[in-house]
């Protein structure tokens, strides 16, 4: 217990969280301006790290997937940005419309991975 409690210490001492981000920092209005900041770096790394967790409890649960990955993919911070880049591009009008600007990137990102990877079909 005495190291979880310093670990949450580390973690907010950090100098990647010493400086709170401004209100609505993580939506789609600010992805293009800030995305190559770390802050959002970290932020799209933990997003889908707490995705793939859900997904894999759905799995435990016997539960239909959200999204289907195919086999080797490298669950690496690069495929992660790529997956919602490429969910941006091809759905820029629709999140870009005055109604979707300030929709958490994270709830994007999940569709990117229901988009991106069906289950109805293997890429």
């Amino acid at each position: 217990m005495k190291n979880f409690a310093g670990l949450l210490v580390c973690l907010f001492v950090s100098s990647a969280v010493a400086e709170p981000p401004p209100p609505a920092w993580n939506t789609v209005r600010q992805y293009e301006r800030m995305r190559h900041e770390q802050i959002w770096l970290v932020m799209i790394g933990g997003a889908a790290e707490g995705i793939l967790l859900a997904e894999q409890q759905l799995e435990i649960e016997k539960q239909k997937p959200l999204f289907c990955l195919p086999d080797g993919v490298p669950l690496d911070l690069s495929f992660f940005t790529n997956t919602l880049d490429t969910y941006i591009q091809r759905n820029h009008a629709f999140l870009y419309s005055e109604r979707m600007l300030d929709q958490k990137i994270t709830l994007v990102l999940l569709h990117a991975f229901i988009e991106g990877y069906p289950c109805n079909k293997k890429k």
